[in-house]
């Protein structure tokens, strides 16, 4: 009745190459592919992605995970709802762009933030510091932005347009011009930001 592909979005041209056209339904996981990609092999398309961060190594518990879903049709698009109620409990209809703007928001929110820890473990690594000191920080920074919203949440010397601390901090930098540039121009992201107030 149907094909779920899970596939890396590059993937998609390359192994829809070698398939017959079908009356079947296929439906991709991915965040940022349109339906579209099926249109050569079937009229029925359809979509169910979960948005979370996935990894081998990590066990997760489906049961509250977003699950986006779309399909072509209306009949297709209860078929992938009712699969994905087998899954989560937290299941969404989104069309094609809702999806990938929501996928983007992902990035800033998951890998963007999850770099920012990478370099701040490095920095303790260098100064011979513990990186889990810093889970309370993290923790307390989701809980603010989640109830407060990002905007209220925000403090630190960027927010307080604290010049003589963003330049030690620069300085404390040298020797690592990836975090320098990376520091430099978020604290002038957060600066503009609340310039107005």
């Amino acid at each position: 009745d149907g094909i779920l592909f899970s596939l890396s979005d590059d993937a998609y041209p390359i192994v829809l190459e070698s398939m017959k056209p079908t009356k079947g339904l296929l439906m991709h996981t991915s965040g940022n592919l349109g339906l579209e990609v099926f249109k050569e092999h079937s009229q029925r398309a359809g979509s169910l992605y979960p948005f979370q961060t996935l990894s081998s190594s990590q066990n997760i518990d489906l049961e509250n995970v977003p699950f986006f879903v779309s399909a072509s049709t209306s009949e297709d698009v209860l078929a992938i709802e009712k699969l994905a109620r087998l899954i989560s409990s937290k299941v969404h209809r989104v069309e094609d762009e809702e999806r990938k703007s929501y996928h983007l928001a992902g990035v800033f929110a998951n890998n963007f933030v999850n770099h920012m820890y990478l370099h701040a473990k490095s920095i303790c690594e260098r100064e011979g510091l513990k990186f889990d000191l810093l889970e309370p920080l993290i923790q307390e920074t989701l809980v603010k932005a989640m109830t407060l919203g990002p905007s209220k949440a925000q403090t630190g010397p960027a927010r307080r347009v604290d010049e003589n601390l963003l330049n030690r901090h620069y300085k404390q930098l040298q020797g690592h011009p990836e975090a320098q540039k990376l520091y430099q121009t978020i604290s002038e992201s957060i600066i503009k930001e609340y310039q107005d107030e």
